[in-house]
C-alpha cells in the first residue's frame, strides 16, 4: 500500500480562459508544491510556461483532489488519469498521463530523458540541496545509472553479470 495524493495547481485568481494541471504525489503535498516552485523558472513543460506567461508562480496555488492510500503506484496513476480527463482540454494543461502496468520498463531507456547521467545528476544535486536524498533515493540513482550504463539485467532485476 502507498499513500497518495492526486492535487490541481491552478491560477489564484480565477479567469473564463484559467488552465489547470493535474498531478500526483506519494509526497507531502507541500514538498511536491516545492518542487514545482523550484522547476518552474527552467521549466519546458507547457504547466511550467502557462505559469511564467501567467504571473509567475506566486500567482498559482495548489489544492488537493484526492487523498487516500492506494494499492500500488500503478492505480494512484490510473486515478490520476481519471481526474485529468475530467478537464475539458483546452482548460487542461496535461498531456495525458497514461498509468503504465506494474513493471514497466522503457523500450529504449535513451530516448526518455529520465535515462541520462545528466537529468540523474541534476535530480541528485537538486535532492541533496532540499534535503530529500536518502537510502531509498541513492538506490534510484544507483538503478537508473546501471540502466544508462547498460549493466541492468530486466529479469532478474539486478546488475547484469559480465
Amino acid at each position: 500500500m502507498i499513500h497518495g495524493i492526486i492535487y490541481i495547481i491552478y491560477p489564484i485568481v480565477p479567469s473564463v480562459d484559467m488552465m489547470m494541471y493535474v498531478g500526483s504525489t506519494e509526497r507531502p503535498l507541500m514538498v511536491r508544491w516545492a518542487q514545482h516552485k523550484y522547476t518552474y523558472e527552467n521549466g519546458t513543460t507547457k504547466l511550467y510556461k502557462y505559469i511564467r506567461d501567467n504571473g509567475g508562480i506566486e500567482a498559482f496555488t495548489i489544492g488537493v483532489v484526492e487523498e487516500r492510500d492506494f494499492h500500488c503506484r500503478s492505480n494512484l496513476l490510473q486515478r490520476e488519469s481519471f481526474h485529468i480527463r475530467r478537464i475539458p482540454n483546452k482548460f487542461s494543461l496535461n498531456t495525458v498521463n497514461v498509468a503504465k502496468p506494474e513493471g514497466w520498463q522503457p523500450s529504449s531507456p535513451h530516448v526518455n530523458s529520465y535515462y541520462t547521467k545528466e537529468w540523474q545528476n541534476s535530480r541528485k544535486e537538486y535532492r541533496i540541496k532540499v534535503g530529500m536524498w536518502n537510502e531509498h533515493e541513492q538506490k534510484k540513482y544507483d538503478k537508473a545509472m546501471m540502466i544508462i550504463n547498460n549493466e541492468y539485467d530486466y529479469k532478474t532485476g539486478l546488475a547484469k553479470t559480465k
